[in-house]
């Protein structure tokens, strides 16, 4: 009985040694060690009412370039001029936009670059007279001349495109929904972070004009996952800045604007080295432990924004029977030893003869 107890001991510690270490998840290191890098993007779709809508792509590039100019200037009554060298830096930004209208299927693309000097012109090295070669005075203030432009370097700053429907008319432009997307993002597991950013463009537009709802289709692409994708719904109360009392209040360019969105509620499974995890959208807000909102005020005449997030967790386990695996193992061991002390016995008797 002691070699039987020992060896049904044994094997009932293995088995529960073996349910043990799945329930805790030694089997399945990568389910605390998931790491990704996301991108996410939007789809509009189906507007409901206005005119002139259009779907956009909006690519804003940064670049800050350092050029040196060689430059050449005069006074009045002096009998040279002066040679330097300058150094600037500015920073470029440059607007790509790809539209298409949503009646007509016409699609067209503009361009716009504007330049801001952020540091100011600095001299490099001394500055150099040129005698007049006639010696004579000049007879006026001589304006600058660049004699030579050579750039220096050029850094890209950023990089965005920003997903966007417009509608409406109006002597400012029109209003509108955009969504910006995230690019390179890395990720945790249990981590709430941030997939993209809702702006709604709030201009003054003629009465009749605008939209009451649209659709916008998120997409989610993984480096290691399927792409997963999710839907949301907006309506759109534009008020009328006629109005002797706006609803969700007023300031000097007219009443306000509401914006209304559905949460999708579904939560999408995927499979990483035979572990699940699931990825839920969390809901719009203004940061990553922020309560989730329904809805913003839009305030006329300015850009209104609120960030979205989600957040990927580990799949419950599912339920295996235990019949199958540890009792298996158990009644096996209680079979072996039992088998073990039979043969000893008929070995005794055999030697007793």
């Amino acid at each position: 009985m002691i070699n039987s107890m020992a060896t049904f001991n044994t094997l009932t510690k293995f088995s529960l040694a073996i349910t043990a270490t799945t329930a805790l998840g030694f089997l399945a290191p990568s389910a605390n060690a998931l790491s990704l890098t996301a991108s996410s993007s939007g789809t509009w779709s189906n507007p409901v009412g206005g005119t002139n809508v259009k779907y956009q792509d909006v690519t804003t590039e940064i670049i800050q370039t350092t050029t040196r100019q060689l430059i050449e200037e005069a006074k009045k009554d002096q009998r040279f001029k002066t040679q330097k060298t300058i150094e600037i830096v500015e920073e470029i930004t440059k607007i790509e936009t790809n539209a298409k209208d949503v009646n007509t299927g016409k699609t067209y693309t503009t361009y716009t670059t504007s330049k801001q000097t952020i540091v100011p012109e600095t001299l490099i090295g001394k500055s150099t007279r040129i005698n007049n070669s006639d010696n004579k005075k000049n007879k006026e203030d001589l304006p600058r001349t660049i004699l030579n432009e050579f750039p220096v370097n050029s850094t890209l700053i950023s990089k965005d495109t920003e997903n966007q429907v417009r509608w409406g008319e109006g002597k400012n432009g029109q209003s509108g929904l955009g969504f910006e997307g995230v690019s390179g993002l890395n990720l945790d597991l249990n981590e709430v972070f941030e997939i993209g950013t809702l702006t709604h463009y709030n201009n003054v537009i003629n009465a009749g004009t605008a939209a009451s709802k649209v659709n916008l289709g998120l997409n989610l692409n993984f480096t290691d996952i399927a792409s997963q994708t999710f839907n949301f719904s907006f309506n759109i109360d534009e008020t009328l800045n006629s109005s002797p009392s706006c609803a969700y209040g007023k300031n000097s360019h007219g009443c306000s604007d509401k914006i209304t969105f559905s949460t999708p509620k579904n939560v999408n499974t995927f499979s990483i080295a035979d572990v699940e995890y699931t990825l839920q959208i969390v809901g719009f807000s203004q940061s990553p432990n922020g309560t989730p909102v329904k809805d913003f005020i839009s305030e006329e005449g300015k850009s209104n924004s609120a960030s979205l997030y989600a957040r990927i967790t580990t799949a419950p386990p599912k339920r295996v029977p235990e019949s199958s695996s540890g009792l298996g193992l158990v009644a096996f061991g209680a079979l072996a030893a039992g088998s073990m002390l039979n043969q000893r016995q008929r070995l005794k008797a055999t030697a007793k003869v």
